[in-house]
């Protein structure tokens, strides 16, 4: 009876410090003391630059002269005029196409090819530019130019077409590039008196990197 009482007591008492042994634990969790993190800074570098933009400058205008047409030529044909470029600085070829040959000839001042610089590529040398024209066909107006006055133009008009460059992909070298313009003249075959004079007009060109 009595070592039952003393097991009992032995038992209770065990189990008394396992309790008491948990709260220690719980208590040492729970009051334990942060874990310190490290620090570290640095200075980032931010860049930016700023260049000018590609750019494109027709400093020489395309011009067909002034053709003087023989009376063969009024109401009667119609006829046409090629400008094919050379390289830039250099003189194109310029020759009648169509129409009644030998009726019309070029007098001073006469035909120049057109010429554009490119500027400003940061692109690598040996890059070609493509080139484009906003309209494959423009309509001539009548204007004071090449010393002449204003032509009233003919129903239809004067126009011009394909349009030609040389070279015909231009690369870029140092940043930059020139090339040449022609073009067809086509001249209507109902001409009177009155469409003498000067005529003019204007074509957007484009031109872009063909970057890899």
């Amino acid at each position: 009876m009595k070592r039952s009482m003393r097991r009992d007591r032995g038992a209770a008492h065990r189990r008394a410090w396992s309790a008491l042994g948990g709260l220690v634990s719980l208590a040492t969790l729970g009051f334990a003391a942060p874990a310190l993190a490290d620090v570290a800074t640095d200075d980032l570098q931010v860049n930016a630059g700023l260049v000018a933009g590609l750019t494109l400058t027709c400093d020489k205008p395309l011009t067909f002269g002034v053709l003087r047409m023989q009376s063969l030529d009024l109401g009667v044909t119609a006829t046409q005029w090629r400008l094919t470029p050379n390289l830039p600085e250099q003189l194109p070829s310029f020759n009648q196409t169509a129409g009644a040959f030998g009726t019309a000839t070029s007098v001073l001042p006469g035909p120049g090819q057109g010429e554009c610089a490119v500027v400003g590529s940061v692109a690598p040398d040996d890059t070609t530019i493509g080139i484009s024209f906003a309209s494959s066909s423009v309509t001539l107006t009548g204007a004071e130019v090449l010393d002449l006055s204003a032509a009233t133009p003919p129903e239809p008009g004067l126009t011009v077409d394909r349009f030609r460059t040389n070279p015909s992909l231009p690369t870029i070298v140092d940043g930059e590039t020139r090339f040449a313009i022609g073009a067809d003249l086509n001249i209507p075959n109902n001409l009177v008196t009155e469409n003498f004079g000067g005529y003019t007009t204007t074509v957007t060109v484009t031109v872009e990197e063909n970057l890899p």
